[in-house]
């Protein structure tokens, strides 16, 4: 007998919508997984190493293959922050929903505090506390 094999909620709010184009690429689960984690947090949160790794309980090496794998696919770029005075102070993670062709070159993104850099210069902001 055929029925229905998988049911679905009616949601209202915080859901999230999901391009199933990415999904027939070679991405691993692990990649799908974070894209998806980080499609679901706001426009403006900062993606952070620490946090993702704690977040997923990887250590460094699994969390780099991750992240280079995102980035080889195009959901991912390296951008380049500078202080207000125009030095290199870092970089920062840009996620793309859906896969970029080619790297979009864009402005460093200027910074008017370096309160948020971690030692190895990756821009970074603390989780609130009980956040996932």
């Amino acid at each position: 007998m055929i029925g229905q094999n998988i049911f679905r909620e009616k949601h209202r709010e915080r859901f999230l919508t999901v391009d199933k184009a990415k999904f027939s690429s070679r991405l691993s689960a692990e990649a799908l997984g974070v894209h998806d984690y980080l499609l679901s947090k706001s426009d403006d949160w900062i993606i952070c190493e620490a946090h993702i790794r704690n977040r997923f309980g990887w250590g460094r090496k699994k969390y780099q293959r991750v992240m280079r794998e995102l980035r080889s696919a195009g959901y991912l770029q390296l951008r380049p922050i500078q202080s207000a005075v125009g030095r290199f102070v870092g970089t920062k993670y840009v996620l793309f929903e859906k896969a970029q062709q080619e790297d979009v070159k864009s402005k460093s993104l200027c910074l008017d505090s370096e309160k948020w850099l971690t030692p190895r210069g990756h821009f970074c902001r603390p989780a609130a506390k009980g956040a996932p």
